[in-house]
């Protein structure tokens, strides 16, 4: 078995879920590569829509919702293919080309632009390989419709009714969840991840961490939680990549004692261990790293589009909590720091529908696949 990962570099989002079935092949001595789709266009298109997917995200998130709303109001006519398709397929053949090369038995793609690419590459000579979508977010995102593959892995068993609606057969869809890191399986006790941080035993810590580029109103959120909270409680501030948010965050910061700013971090595991709750946008893979820890959360609605779909599933299944106001999410978050039985209950919930292993189960399904393939051959 020789597995080809497929992600964009779009987010660090996509990555992470890539490095984390890629950690799982290598656990198991399975042979794989990892690729970056857009390669599949000329690098400066690559570096165009790399550069500009981030900046609209992070400066001007409104326009980046509105770009989300009109792709998602302009479904394809039965038959016919969206402009979106129509555009990201042109990296179909330099696609097939590397496909063809690898000599994989199994190609899976983290990124709704990577399935549309190997989408187009099959279509009209099929290659002998088993393809797969693992979809990131807490919906059936524009575009994921129009891809074919031998199964569609998807974050929640509750999502099946929306991928059918939206055109997708019942019988590829598997339910496996969203693949993170196996250092976010299992909670470490929290007054040894506070030894290893640094971080002082006796304060209720809340985790502000806006994901991987850091957007939302980090610095307004912080000054207000410090004005609301009580003096036993401290601010932990992941800034990300972002690197001109941690300068305004330290500088903000100051000689504070009850806030403490984090750059760039592997560790978020750990923090998540330390944390009491944690405030973050609903991004799909940093939603799910939490929840998978069983760390209460509320959403700042940061970035519009497909986290606004992920807000809306958690709160709906009362997994996360959310209100459209600064000052809201600070009183959310000022209760849930001071009342252990209410941070208590989200844990529970969290943990009673995120105890799977989601890359383990993509794994799993990915090799019983190759192997009664092999069987049928002989």
């Amino acid at each position: 078995m020789r597995v080809l990962i497929l992600s964009c570099n779009t987010g660090e989002g996509h990555n992470s879920a890539a490095k984390a079935i890629a950690e799982i092949l290598t656990s198991r001595g399975i042979e794989y590569e990892k690729k970056d789709a857009l390669a599949c266009f000329s690098k400066r298109i690559s570096t165009l829509v790399c550069k500009g997917h981030v900046t609209i995200y992070k400066k001007i998130p409104k326009v980046f919702g509105a770009g989300y709303k009109i792709i998602e109001n302009h479904a394809p006519r039965p038959g016919k293919h969206s402009a979106m398709y129509k555009l990201i397929s042109t990296g179909g053949k330099k696609m097939r080309e590397l496909v063809a090369a690898g000599d994989y038995t199994s190609v899976i793609s983290v990124h709704p632009f990577a399935s549309i690419m190997l989408t187009k590459a099959m279509e009209n000579d099929p290659l002998d390989v088993f393809t797969y979508f693992v979809a990131t977010d807490y919906t059936c995102s524009p575009g994921v419709a129009e891809c074919r593959a031998t199964r569609m892995f998807i974050p929640h068993r509750d999502l099946i009714p929306e991928f059918v609606e939206m055109g997708v057969r019942e019988d590829i869809l598997v339910p496996s969840g969203i693949p993170v890191r196996q250092a976010l399986y299992g909670k470490r006790d929290a007054s040894s991840a506070r030894e290893q941080l640094d971080l002082p035993e006796d304060k209720k810590i809340i985790l502000l961490a806006c994901g991987s580029m850091g957007c939302g109103p980090i610095q307004n959120l912080a000054e207000k939680l410090l004005h609301v909270c009580s003096d036993d409680t401290m601010i932990v501030s992941v800034c990300g990549t972002n690197k001109k948010l941690y300068r305004k965050m330290t500088a903000f910061a100051g000689e504070n004692d009850r806030i403490r700013v984090v750059g760039f971090t592997d560790l978020m595991h750990l923090y998540m261990d330390a944390a009491d709750v944690a405030v973050t946008k609903p991004g799909g893979l940093s939603s799910t790293e939490a929840a998978v820890k069983g760390l209460p959360l509320i959403f700042v609605d940061a970035v519009p589009g497909c986290e606004t779909y992920n807000l809306n599933f958690f709160v709906k299944n009362g997994f996360a909590e959310s209100v459209d106001t600064v000052e809201g999410i600070t009183e959310l978050v000022r209760r849930y720091a001071e009342d252990k039985e209410l941070r208590d209950k989200m844990s529970e919930r969290l943990r009673a529908n995120f105890s799977g292993n989601a890359a383990e189960i993509i794994c799993d399904r990915m090799e019983r696949d190759a192997a009664d393939s092999l069987n049928e051959v002989m």
